[in-house]
């Protein structure tokens, strides 16, 4: 998150509720997690007690309870094997009842990404957008209502980028910032 200065402080936010301050003048650290499974595509749920990663082993979308250390598998369509699918950035609700998932299908020479969400006591995704062909989509941040999905796309092809919102009850994508992608000049 070292260009997304926002998102690492509402993480790091999330994270210390997890955490024990013994003082007011003291700040506490405590592991929650780790075995190498765990990696930045994922997003820590708004009371601080779930975190939304991908199973990179089952190429699955799961959620793991950081008070129990308990992990639960969300979708069932990940694969490494012909027909390559995977889910790769996650986003958990403000509730914590749901999450917005980026879900990449391969289809021959190109893969093509879909916005997805889904129930977390129910494996039945919902897609929301689907990329074209050069498209990426990584979900961003919740509005407080859980109605709208901020979401990141660039396109490949064309070097756009942009910022949408996506409206989770009528499906509609409202562009907010586009922007060319500038080469880095050398020095």
């Amino acid at each position: 998150y070292g260009d997304q200065p926002e998102f690492l402080r509402i993480d790091r936010e999330r994270l210390s509720r997890l955490t024990t301050i013994k003082s007011t003048n003291e700040i506490s650290v405590r592991q929650v997690w780790n075995d190498g499974k765990i990696d930045n595509c994922g997003s820590v749920s708004a009371d601080g007690e779930y975190l939304s990663f991908t199973d990179w082993g089952s190429a699955e979308l799961a959620i793991r309870n950081l008070k129990t250390g308990e992990n639960k598998q969300l979708t069932t369509e990940g694969t490494w094997i012909n027909s390559i699918q995977f889910v790769q950035y996650s986003l958990i609700s403000p509730d914590g009842k749901q999450v917005a998932y980026s879900w990449y299908k391969d289809r021959g020479d190109k893969g093509e990404y879909e916005l997805r969400l889904i129930k977390v006591d129910n494996q039945k995704p919902v897609i929301l957008y689907y990329c074209s062909k050069d498209e990426e989509i990584k979900p961003s941040l919740w509005f407080s209502n859980g109605k709208k999905i901020i979401v990141q796309k660039y396109n490949n092809k064309s070097k756009i980028w942009q910022l949408s919102s996506v409206n989770l009850i009528n499906g509609e994508v409202q562009l907010l910032i586009l922007k060319e992608k500038v080469p880095i000049r050398s020095l």
